[in-house]
């Protein structure tokens, strides 16, 4: 037990008065005479002694009210360990708000964000003016990282708004560690609903600089229904195409759902309705069909209403119907006739071929994929101009020649880092695998239990001459195709976006029967469409994912702005340059979900689609046995959790500071103790 006015404690010598009365008895006695005493004597001694008890216990009571007065004005307290540190130097208060949409709901004492704006404020309250203080969310763009005043604290404190940011609770030491303030010792508060898909502990460790305490806030049972994802299972949208669109839709709730209207939204126009039937807290899987009857950019929503959680009711995406391939097919005087026959034919190419003689190369940037076919000498200005190519987000096909020799075959293979042949193989060979797991291959064949399967009687081409090349350990050198003896047919190198499409096998008719397979269609197109995928269906909001532009023919423009699609919503995304490609990153912005419009220069050239975060729609809770139990399993010496519906937090921040105060406890004491003098006094004769 400490004081915090030991001074006072001289009191003390004050119960020498009460010793020094009853030691010198100041009553005056009168005379009484009485004839004979003899019968008075045994009565006379007997009340002699009662009498001296009494006083002395008198005493005793006078001398501890006295001393547990003086003790009460001297401020007695039990210290604990941050009554010590405040004691010793200045705090270093840090608050954790989450203002995540899972903070929107409904607790006891109404809206949880706001009951957490009040528990901050009071812990605010709780310290010194001259401590300082900083004010963490989940948005760390939102305020300053450095300390500031405490009033400065509660100003930053109303200017809090639930944000589209949502952090992992496992990720706030290591933020207020990077930020550490001289190694001086801080006080953590984290106030939140501790959500279990945002809540961890794994990076917690015993920190003796970090004193933290949970201040968990217990929000009342609410079902919720959300779209979880949408997906599109064609790689590559084109005009007049019937393409499915997949969505997951979840039931986190205890009732079942039936006939739940999804609506399907292009544009600002309702495309479709479904009913959707889901059991509780589970998910279904369903899809809508739709006629893309234009080329160009979609921006779509699947809407679910749904209160009064409605946060994300709507699930934004967008996709890019394509009218055509640009393709570049450079060829030898001798050419594949099927090859540019096929190109020719097919709609979904917008192919130009070109002698090797007659090669633009201020067009490269026009074309999404460049066909090496049958080239007979490979020219270092065309190779330099390949590799810049390639390096923007290009698309080649390497082609060999049936008459090619090893020398001149390597010597593309050797520029572009691809395994160099060592021999050429002339045993008439079949194609045995494809890597159907690939994205170029991953929809040729019927999938079989999910996945594609490749029948051990399927007939596939077979080629005569094949260059042999040893097997990569590189990871950027993936092999696609092989024969029945393990050799390659086709490997692929990825280059800063791009792709090198290398065949080891010339594909022409006097070399290999592929051009007339089956197979052949299925496999040129993917490997030219790869290439030509549509940007992401969509981006969830503040994820800092790099998003690269892959249209390289239009990143030359100097003005470029996002806007939103419905509202007037506009800003400048944050970007660098990589070569000519743009990559962009959509961590502080956009701010409002939807979906944007990919302006350069005043022309759309893109759309982008944002959502919210779906960890936020899962509102499930830990509960305080729970939390103590993780702290408990990882023995977080440093961690507590503070109890916000019993008692005042305030109250408790206070006596932890100040220690645990004993002054009322000796008031009573001391009235006790007079109590006692008193029934002494008057009832004990």
């Amino acid at each position: 037990m400490q004081f915090y006015n030991p001074n006072i404690l001289y009191g003390l010598f004050a119960i020498a008065i009460p010793i020094i009365i009853h030691l010198f008895n100041f009553k005056k006695f009168k005379k009484v005479y009485f004839t004979n005493v003899a019968f008075l004597k045994n009565v006379q001694q007997q009340s002699k002694r009662h009498s001296q008890l009494r006083h002395l216990l008198v005493m005793v009571f006078r001398i501890l009210a006295i001393a547990a007065l003086v003790i009460a004005f001297a401020g007695p307290y039990i210290p604990t360990d941050d009554n010590v540190r405040a004691k010793s130097s200045k705090s270093f208060v840090n608050v954790f708000l989450d203002n995540s949409f899972s903070m929107e709901a409904r607790g006891a004492e109404g809206n949880l964000f706001e009951q957490g704006r009040v528990l901050a404020r009071d812990i605010a309250l709780s310290y010194k003016p001259s401590d300082r203080f900083r004010l963490l969310t989940n948005n760390p763009f939102s305020f300053s990282r450095t300390y500031v005043s405490r009033q400065q604290f509660i100003d930053q404190l109303d200017n809090v708004i639930i944000d589209k940011s949502s952090m992992n609770i496992s990720n706030i030491p290591q933020n207020i560690i990077a930020d550490a303030n001289d190694n001086k010792l801080q006080d953590v508060y984290v106030i939140s609903d501790f959500q279990k898909k945002q809540t961890s502990f794994d990076a917690w460790n015993n920190d003796s600089l970090l004193r933290i305490k949970l201040l968990p806030l217990i929000a009342a049972n609410q079902g919720n229904l959300f779209v979880d994802s949408v997906w599109i299972e064609k790689p590559s949208l084109q005009k007049g195409q019937n393409v499915e669109i997949f969505f997951d839709i979840r039931n986190h709730s205890s009732k079942a759902v039936e006939d739940l209207a999804v609506s399907l939204y292009l544009g600002k126009n309702k495309k479709a309705v479904l009913g959707v039937n889901i059991d509780a807290y589970s998910s279904t899987k369903a899809s809508f069909i739709i006629k893309l009857d234009s080329v160009g950019y979609y921006a779509a929503r699947i809407n679910v209403d749904d209160y009064p959680v409605v946060y994300d009711d709507d699930f934004y995406f967008s996709f890019n119907v394509q009218k055509a391939f640009d393709v570049l097919c450079i060829t030898s005087e001798e050419s594949n006739v099927d090859l540019n026959t096929y190109l020719d034919l097919d709609s979904s190419f917008n192919a130009v071929i070109v002698s090797q003689n007659k090669i633009d190369y201020s067009n490269f940037s026009n074309y999404s994929t460049i066909i090496l076919s049958s080239l007979t000498a490979y020219p270092s200005g065309l190779l330099s101009e390949l590799k810049q190519y390639v390096g923007n987000g290009g698309n080649i096909l390497i082609l060999p020649a049936y008459d090619t020799t090893l020398e001149e075959i390597n010597t593309i293979y050797t520029y572009f880092g691809m395994p160099n042949a060592y021999a050429i193989d002339t045993v008439k060979r079949s194609m045995q695998k494809l890597d159907l797991q690939s994205d170029e291959f991953n929809d040729i064949f019927e999938k079989i239990n999910g996945k594609q399967r490749l029948k051990s009687n399927t007939d596939l081409p077979y080629f005569r001459k094949v260059f042999s090349v040893k097997k990569s350990s590189r990871k950027n050198i993936k092999m696609l195709i092989s024969n029945e003896s393990g050799q390659a047919l086709v490997l692929r190198k990825s280059i800063d976006g791009g792709n090198i499409y290398s065949f080891y096998s010339s594909i022409e008719s006097t070399n290999s029967n592929i051009s007339s397979h089956a197979v052949f269609v299925p496999i040129m197109y993917n490997l030219i469409r790869l290439n030509n995928v549509s940007d992401r269906l969509f981006i969830y909001l503040g994820s800092g994912d790099d998003v690269v532009f892959k249209q390289n023919k239009y990143v030359n423009g100097n003005k470029i702005l996002m806007s939103h699609y419905v509202d007037s919503v506009e800003f400048i995304p944050q970007f660098r340059r990589v070569m000519s490609k743009l990559v962009f990153n959509f961590e502080q912005n956009p701010n409002v979900v939807g979906s944007y419009r990919l302006l350069i220069n005043e022309k759309q050239k893109s759309v982008y689609s944002f959502n919210y975060n779906r960890n936020e729609s899962y509102l499930d809770y830990y509960n305080m046995e729970e939390l103590q139990g993780f702290i408990d399993k990882k023995a977080l010496e440093n961690v507590v959790i503070m109890n916000v519906e019993k008692s005042n937090i305030k109250q408790q921040i206070i006596e932890a500071q100040d220690g645990v105060k004993l002054w009322k406890l000796f008031i009573i004491f001391a009235m006790m103790f007079l109590i006692f003098e008193v029934f002494l006094l008057r009832f004990s004769k």
